[in-house]
């Protein structure tokens, strides 16, 4: 691949726009549902987040322990005893401010979603009996 003077526009998602196969438009106008948000959901909302991901539904029922704050980035002391998420959909706002991050506290995906182009289940479920079944589309 060569580059000439204009070809990368400078931002925040320049680096990944020089993979070749790399399509931020698609990542950008993805509906994303992730269900989960504890230690594996916080990580899959952070890269999320960071690659550029602008529409996003957090579903969670649990609240926030302190046990969490060792293995989850995205909550802080303060957020003890508030829903998991709530403060990750605040928190994926801060890392993505161009992003609109709707918490759902529930147990499972209880509303419809616009046709979701990707699932992900972050949730530590004990029976992969319970976990949703993960559906991306290509993106």
């Amino acid at each position: 691949m060569q580059l000439v003077d204009g070809d990368i526009r400078e931002d925040r998602y320049s680096r990944l726009r020089l993979i070749p196969w790399w399509d931020q438009a698609k990542i950008a106008a993805c509906n994303l549902l992730v269900v989960g948000a504890g230690a594996l959901g916080n990580e899959i909302l952070k890269n999320a987040a960071l690659l550029g991901f602008r529409n996003v539904i957090v579903v969670d029922m649990d609240r926030i322990e302190v046990s969490n704050l060792s293995r989850t980035i995205l909550y802080r002391e303060q957020d003890i005893g508030e829903f998991k998420a709530v403060v990750a959909a605040k928190a994926y706002q801060a890392l993505a401010p161009d992003a609109k991050a709707r918490p759902l506290v529930a147990n499972q995906h209880e509303e419809s979603f616009e046709r979701p182009g990707c699932q992900v289940g972050g949730a530590e479920l004990p029976s992969p009996a319970d976990r949703p079944a993960p559906r991306c589309a290509s993106v």
